[in-house]
């Protein structure tokens, strides 16, 4: 006999009883798990509140805060990386591209077709247009050139007529200024002649060179022997003749340039032919 027919004898003759059965142990099994899901629920919701807790802060001293102070700060050092030879060629290639100035591209002016009979008529009178523009301009500057030329011209011819002019000019003064120094030499060589005492020893060729120097009024401030004469006697008698014709006053009248180029020191030949240099 099996388990089936057991339990059908056990419930006896209706067949209900394990029906009955089946059902309340589902319904408990249900009611079990409600039970156990709401406790779940119960649990998560109350959560355990943490008792407070006292706690208070102290500060750092004033020794852990030199201490700290003290200690060198060591800051990470980066380890340069060292990058692929083509990547980095290609880097400075494109450096260079951006600090290069971008090339200025000229406006093309677009060349309009002639086609037309009068496109072509006034492209021929623009072409003349530009032809006499252009020979006009050439003329002007062979103008420019040859009006440039004519006043240099005129200019270097001035310069020539003024220092010929200039030349001419002190060629009348230095002949004006040797007739006022020879008419001045004229007047001390005879002067000196008249004071002058041939001595008996003098002889035929005996001359003395002497060094004179005179103020502005024509007084003697000193007489030297340049070149003696070889006799004593001829010496003092040249020196004591030009001594006693000074002063020679008549030089006061004279130019100061004159003077000051001619006879504030001169040389003086005492010769009975010739006397003054």
């Amino acid at each position: 006999m099996n388990v089936l027919s057991k339990l059908r004898n056990f419930g006896g003759s209706d067949g209900y009883t394990i029906p009955v059965l089946i059902s309340l142990c589902l319904h408990g099994l249900l009611v079990l798990s409600l039970l156990i899901v709401a406790w779940w629920q119960t649990e998560e919701r109350i959560k355990p509140v943490p008792s407070h807790v006292m706690a208070k802060v102290y500060g750092l001293t004033s020794e852990v805060r030199s201490k700290l102070a003290k200690k060198p700060v060591v800051k990470p050092q980066k380890i340069p990386v060292k990058k692929p030879e083509k990547a980095e060629k290609a880097e400075k290639a494109e450096k260079k591209k951006l600090l290069k100035p971008p090339e200025k591209k000229e406006p093309v002016t677009p060349v309009t077709p002639v086609n037309t009979d009068l496109d072509r008529q006034r492209a021929l009178v623009e072409q003349q247009r530009r032809e006499a523009e252009r020979v006009a301009d050439q003329a002007m500057i062979k103008r420019r050139r040859e009006e440039a030329q004519r006043l240099q011209e005129k200019e270097m011819l001035a310069n020539i007529e003024r220092e010929q002019m200039e030349r001419q000019r002190l060629a009348e003064q230095l002949e004006a200024d040797a007739s006022v120094v020879n008419s001045y030499v004229a007047i001390i060589e005879q002067l000196v002649r008249q004071n002058w005492s041939r001595p008996p020893s003098a002889r035929q060729g005996m001359t003395v060179k002497l060094r004179v120097k005179l103020t502005p009024t024509g007084e003697m401030v000193s007489i030297n022997i340049l070149k003696s004469s070889g006799h004593l006697i001829f010496d003092d008698s040249a020196i004591r003749a030009v001594e006693k014709a000074a002063p020679f006053t008549e030089l006061s009248e004279m130019e100061n340039r004159l003077f000051e180029r001619h006879f504030r020191e001169f040389n003086f030949y005492f010769d009975p032919q010739d006397l003054l240099e």
